[in-house]
């Protein structure tokens, strides 16, 4: 690893090194700036070996992947992907002839550098490739952000997050999620709550079921520094939990496997009320998610048009969470309280 941060690390203008000092769980140190290109030169002792092949190569696919592989694996995980604690641009010189991506410059004093993200998408799109030919997944942490170019090459996509602010429940943004949504398309989406669980009272885990149901995402729960005293090895955390677990995931599983589409095909007249399309699935059946991410309640009239949607009339509504029958998809009355959300379950009539 010495000889590949030498060979692979990114310089600064001046020639240097980027490092950065951090004090973190995972990292009391310096943390190195590398460059992911896979194309680059090895080091002196190993010419094949660079910041990505150190970590990917014949002999871990043999092993993880080969005849003599110690179980089956599904796949592999890419943590953190957009590096955010590394610099964006890298200027030494000797990395730019093995490049297969752009270069930019450096506005300050228009110098021609690498840019980060496209040398992650380098990476991302050699290694994914690579795992796809054999038959395999790949899921990342922590996209997309900033490089949204990365979303296509992935097949699970999902961040670490935290919605707790002095006490109080602070989601992301509505924008936030519909670029994680958007981007990320009909794969699934995976969020990892980052906080204090004592803080993080039942009503906000529901609350954050709630919105994640509306999203098609599944959620998740890790600890409040992503390291220590985690979530699931305190039973006083995941038992008071449980019946929001047994509630809200099944639905969330059905609806995300439905898979989320851009056109909705259907219309509330109170545009507070949001509304999300996931489907048709693998019996022809379609999802309607409806959320009010407003602080009052929000009545209105949603209208739904199944049969642009794919299915033929007639056909029967149900929502989800209550498990009441809608008698009119057509004009439906609904009543969302403040961070509520409904999901209708909408299916040929037998």
């Amino acid at each position: 690893m010495a000889e590949v941060s030498q060979v692979a690390n990114m310089w600064d203008e001046s020639g240097q090194p980027f490092l950065l000092f951090r004090n973190e769980p995972w990292c009391n140190g310096a943390v190195w700036s590398l460059n992911p290109n896979p194309y680059l030169p090895g080091t002196e002792t190993n010419s094949s070996s660079n910041a990505a092949t150190i970590h990917w190569n014949n002999a871990t696919q043999q092993a993880l992947y080969g005849a003599g592989a110690k179980g089956r694996l599904d796949g592999e995980y890419l943590d953190s992907l957009e590096g955010y604690v590394t610099a964006d641009l890298n200027f030494r010189r000797e990395h730019f002839r093995y490049t297969t991506v752009p270069l930019t410059f450096s506005r300050e004093g228009n110098d021609p550098a690498l840019f980060k993200g496209f040398s992650v998408f380098e990476f991302t799109k050699w290694f994914c490739d690579q795992i796809h030919r054999l038959g395999r997944l790949t899921f990342a942490n922590g996209v997309p952000y900033r490089f949204t170019y990365l979303c296509p090459w992935l097949d699970v996509l999902g961040t670490e997050t935290d919605w707790v602010r002095n006490g109080r429940y602070v989601p992301v943004s509505g924008e936030q999620m519909n670029l994680w949504r958007t981007m990320s398309g009909a794969k699934p989406y995976l969020l990892l709550m980052n906080t204090d669980y004592d803080v993080f009272t039942p009503e906000m885990v529901e609350r954050y079921f709630q919105r994640s149901l509306f999203y098609g995402m599944f959620p998740g729960m890790f600890s409040h520094n992503a390291a220590d005293n985690p979530y699931w090895q305190n039973p006083k955390w995941y038992n008071r939990d449980r019946p929001l677990f047994k509630k809200y995931l099944p639905l969330i599983k059905r609806v995300a496997e439905a898979g989320w589409q851009a056109v909705t095909y259907g219309e509330c007249d109170n545009p507070n009320i949001f509304i999300e399309r996931f489907g048709p699935d693998r019996t022809g059946t379609l999802f309607f998610t409806l959320f009010n991410d407003r602080d009052t309640r929000q009545r209105g009239t949603l209208r739904i048009d199944s049969s642009s949607a794919g299915l033929i009339d007639p056909v029967t509504a149900l929502e989800m969470i209550s498990n009441g029958p809608i008698e009119n998809i057509g004009s439906w009355n609904v009543q969302l309280e403040p961070q509520e959300s409904k999901v209708v379950e909408v299916r040929r009539a037998n």
